[in-house]
């Protein structure tokens, strides 16, 4: 899988997020100067599909883009389950384009490819 940096501003969250895994994160990000690993977004809603915290980390730091797996959520390949409840593709995709969002870790997103670390440096992200 190729790895595309892609403007915050394209994202959409569907869950809300632990802010105090968030501001982990951040720490991390900022002490190692390296962002670890790209998040998962549908290309053509930017629905972020997995990685809600490094995204809102992101947004914290400061930065304008973010290391991203850029995916067709509609594939039969993708499959979504709830981590305590059903959940369906349809739900995820409502709550991003609404901005009524789940609760933290509502939704688990299994996919078909294995999200390898980059160690991509801050400076290669900032613009």
């Amino acid at each position: 899988m190729e790895v595309f940096l892609v403007p915050l501003s394209y994202l959409l969250p569907h869950e809300h997020v632990k802010r105090c895994r968030a501001v982990e994160i951040r720490r991390n990000i900022e002490e190692s100067g390296v962002f670890k690993r790209p998040i998962v977004v549908d290309r053509e809603t930017g629905t972020i599909l997995d990685g809600h915290h490094r995204f809102t980390a992101a947004k914290i730091v400061g930065l304008t883009r973010i290391p991203a797996f850029l995916v067709r959520y509609a594939s039969a390949e993708i499959e979504v389950v709830g981590w305590k409840d059903p959940v369906t593709k349809r739900d995820v995709l409502e709550a991003a384009l609404s901005g009524k969002l789940m609760p933290p870790k509502t939704s688990r997103h299994l996919l078909p490819f294995e999200q390898e670390r980059i160690d991509l440096s801050l400076d290669e992200v900032i613009i």
